[in-house]
């Protein structure tokens, strides 16, 4: 389900800004993606990261209290739109941004680096409730495994089209 080497700089980097995660809720989540812990591996590399922690809340590099909750950031997924996962990037300077399409050719911009997490990203379906601005949620046959929320590419700060 995930890429064990790119699920390791994911949590080192948010280790650094905001992480949380609750082995009780089962997710883990920074301030623009949540993922599922149902995969073995993801326990083991949130052990190998934080020991014996079952839950954990890092917010601005500090430790706060408990961790956020996801239920305030989950929809209802019934209904939901499916979107076309597109070979193209926009690239620049902060980051790379894959283009998913809904089923009217409008453009959603996710972060590529929350993508690379998944082992292949070709074996998901992405979908989402609420365009523009809702999470594209990344759906393995019926069950939800993860949410990224969308960014907005200003193409003006350098970013260019690509093919991936």
């Amino acid at each position: 389900m995930y890429n064990k080497s790119k699920l390791k700089n994911f949590i080192k980097a948010a280790r650094k800004a905001t992480i949380s995660f609750s082995k009780e809720q089962g997710w883990i989540l920074d301030g623009y993606a949540l993922f599922t812990l149902n995969d073995p591996m993801m326990l083991e590399v949130l052990k190998e990261f934080f020991f014996k922690a079952d839950k954990l809340c890092i917010l601005h590099g500090k430790e706060q209290g408990e961790p956020i909750d996801p239920k305030k950031i989950i929809q209802d997924t019934r209904g939901a739109e499916t979107l076309e996962l597109t070979p193209y990037l926009h690239t620049g300077p902060k980051y790379e941004a894959r283009i998913l399409l809904d089923k009217d050719g409008s453009e959603i911009w996710v972060q590529q680096k929350y993508l690379d997490i998944l082992d292949k990203c070709d074996n998901y379906q992405f979908t989402q409730v609420t365009y523009p601005t809702g999470p594209v949620y990344i759906m393995d046959k019926e069950t939800m495994i993860g949410l990224i929320l969308p960014i907005k590419v200003n193409e003006e700060q350098g970013y260019q089209l690509v093919r991936k």
